[in-house]
């Protein structure tokens, strides 16, 4: 018997910084996340393995929750007050949340951004 949340973790994940790989800009500096669940450790940890980014944003829809997946993690994480702060000048944006609300607005991406969704 396998745990099938730990392997739907890691593949999408997997799914994502592939996306990435072959779309972001060669040159891309900052990832942006919006959530904070086990989605969004998930994806830090295969993207902060495979690429080099210089900073990391997150935000979620409480500020406990921002503040104890920057606890969680190592490496240039920030937390974010608001998802439009995480997101502006963001080279990557990865999109982990439950909300049934949107979270994220194209006037916020700048031109040339990869949105993993």
């Amino acid at each position: 018997v396998m745990d099938g949340e730990v392997i739907t973790d890691m593949r999408t994940a997997a799914v994502s910084a592939i996306s990435a790989k072959l779309l972001m800009s060669p040159g891309a500096e900052v990832l942006a996340i919006l959530g904070s669940g086990k989605q969004a450790l998930s994806h830090y940890n295969v993207f902060t393995e495979i690429f080099s980014f210089k900073e990391v944003r997150v935000w979620s829809q409480t500020k406990e929750r921002v503040e104890r997946f920057v606890r969680s993690v190592e490496g240039p994480v920030r937390g974010c007050s608001s998802a439009e702060e995480a997101v502006r000048g963001a080279d990557v944006i990865v999109t982990v949340t439950r909300s049934t609300e949107p979270v994220l607005y194209g006037q916020w991406v700048k031109a040339g951004a990869h949105v993993a969704g």
